[in-house]
């Protein structure tokens, strides 16, 4: 293969790849207001409860509050959970008492494998706390394909992440839902909270395969006209 022949190739693979990572990248954060920083400063400094004191009734993006409320930036996340989130806004979403709820609908597509990521907290000298997040479908008679239970950190914010596959039934349609849950005993001191929360598609191996062919086309074109 001539030098100009295997420079176009390389061209041709690298655009694709690109095409590929940049319509991954734009379409990569499924979940809206993850941060809860949408309407924060709608809320009152402190004990920003939804609906009460003058505060909105939801956060943006987010149904069915109940009784959660907005914590913002500007009451020291650091001195409420230990240290801030790193590279957060350090708003965040407190579910007050069980069974405080809340939940977001989102386009995930069948048979395709998802990242949901998010930082959880409880609050100071609390105990037994759970945070519960699972991601369902309202289609095929209804399923949850993907639930877990978190006992969050009293002292500290805490990352988690974890993986899941949509099952194939699922249409992509907007059918899905994420819903964060205080799952506690119900003790009325055990609030617990969510930041940075986020599902993001796993890229498929043919994407990065595509984005590999492309550099090493080009590697062997430069030594080619190096040689």
């Amino acid at each position: 293969m001539t030098t100009h022949r295997i420079k176009t190739v390389a061209l041709l693979l690298a655009i694709g790849a690109s095409l590929s990572l940049g319509t991954f990248k734009a379409s990569a954060q499924i979940v809206l207001n993850g941060d809860f920083s949408a309407n924060a400063s709608s809320f009152t400094a402190h004990n920003g409860d939804f609906g009460q004191g003058g505060n909105p009734t939801t956060a943006t993006g987010w149904n069915d509050p109940g009784q959660t409320g907005i914590q913002g930036s500007t009451t020291g996340v650091g001195n409420f959970l230990g240290p801030d989130v790193p590279g957060a806004t350090n708003d965040f979403v407190y579910l007050f008492h069980t069974p405080a709820a809340i939940s977001q609908t989102i386009t995930l597509a069948p048979s395709t494998q998802y990242t949901v990521d998010f930082w959880v907290g409880a609050r100071p000298g609390a105990s037994n706390l759970t945070n519960e997040v699972t991601v369902s479908t309202s289609e095929g008679g209804g399923s949850t394909f993907f639930g877990k239970d978190v006992i969050p950190s009293s002292s500290a914010w805490t990352p988690e992440s974890f993986t899941f596959t949509t099952p194939g039934f699922i249409s992509g349609s907007g059918d899905s839902l994420i819903t964060l849950k205080n799952a506690s005993d119900g003790n009325s001191d055990q609030t617990v909270d969510f930041t940075n929360v986020s599902i993001t598609a796993v890229p498929e191996p043919a994407t990065y395969a595509l984005f590999g062919l492309g550099a090493l086309a080009l590697v062997i074109a430069y030594r080619r006209r190096t040689s």
